[in-house]
């Protein structure tokens, strides 16, 4: 006769496996949730599909949300609302991010105390950093945050009409950023 394999479970909607619930690379699920467990070599309980089960109109509605768990995968439609700016990010500890949060587009603190981080794929613009369209203003300290923060997840960056370089040195490494006009 067959084994029978059972994992640890929950049929309960939101409940996830602690630490101390797990030995590294223990397997549990959430069968209302369809969602796998284990726990990593970091100590961290995180989920095993990779899929992008939460989706987001705005960055703002999954800031607001305290209901992403450490291991989740995210996408927004769109930074403001649908459209401009989508995105993809995992859910990490704050203690895992090795960075602080530009909370503009690279990383984000959650309402929960997470961090939501982008992951390759996703995009910024320009007015997520407060570039300014007119003339007078010198952008360059935005546009810098805005190249920098697109630097290490690799995430393409959106220059939208009108924007003022005035007083900026400009150089883009093509074969790091993927720029476009909008």
């Amino acid at each position: 006769m067959p084994t029978k394999l059972i994992s640890k479970y929950s049929t309960v909607s939101g409940v996830t496996p602690s630490v101390s619930d797990l030995e590294v690379g223990e397997l549990a699920v959430n069968v209302a949730d369809r969602k796998l467990y284990t726990r990593d070599n970091e100590n961290n309980v995180v989920t095993v599909n990779h899929a992008y089960s939460n989706v987001f109109a705005s960055v703002a509605a999954m800031v607001a949300s305290t209901t992403l768990q450490v291991g989740d995968y995210v996408s927004t439609e769109g930074y403001y609302g649908a459209g401009g700016g989508a995105a993809n990010y995992s859910i990490l500890a704050a203690g895992n991010y090795p960075a602080t949060p530009d909370e503009k587009g690279a990383a984000f603190t959650l309402a929960n105390g997470l961090v939501a981080v982008l992951q390759d794929g996703g995009s910024v613009t320009d007015l997520q950093f407060g570039v300014k369209r007119d003339n007078a203003t010198d952008n360059g300290d935005n546009l810098v945050a805005l190249l920098a923060a697109a630097k290490d997840p690799g995430f393409e960056v959106i220059l939208t009409d009108g924007i003022a370089l005035t007083n900026t040195a400009l150089v883009i490494d093509r074969a790091r950023y993927s720029i476009r006009g909008t």
